[in-house]
């Protein structure tokens, strides 16, 4: 269940037993921002951001790209991965371990339920062959005949 959580001003909702971490890294990297105004004095650009390039101001839009190449490639993908396919691959695996939808649209962000099902369609028609092979393999395993 999704719950929220207060960081400093901040507002997060986290999910399941990794939060913790995501929470815990959270705060280390607020307490690290902390000390940076102090250290820069006046070249400080206080726009209260949770993450920032090193002097409070906001991250170059490229710089994001670039580090999410860098763990990509470090993560062995392929380079002409995009972060998009990073999020379909999370919401393909979420239903594959069979995470409710309603809870998966929600991680995701959705606007509903049937978006991610409709986005999803492939790995729901995968999970539907392989629930229909498997009920046939149960139903033979135990013995059932077909009509006489």
């Amino acid at each position: 269940a999704a719950r929220a959580a207060s960081l400093a001003g901040y507002s997060i909702t986290t999910y399941g037993g990794a939060s913790k971490i995501t929470v815990e890294r959270l705060r280390l990297a607020k307490r690290e921002q902390a000390k940076r105004p102090l250290q820069l004095g006046i070249s400080w650009h206080d726009l209260d951001l949770a993450c920032d390039s090193g002097d409070g101001s906001p991250f170059h839009p490229d710089a994001f790209g670039k580090a999410t190449k860098r763990l990509m490639a470090e993560a062995g993908l392929d380079p002409k991965t995009r972060l998009h396919d990073c999020r379909h691959a999370v919401a393909t695996m979420m239903l594959e371990q069979g995470v409710h939808p309603a809870v998966a649209s929600s991680v995701l962000g959705h606007s509903s339920v049937a978006f991610t099902m409709d986005t999803c369609q492939h790995v729901v028609d995968q999970m539907t062959d392989q629930a229909a092979a498997a009920a046939f393999d149960d139903a033979f395993a135990a013995g059932v005949s077909g009509p006489k």
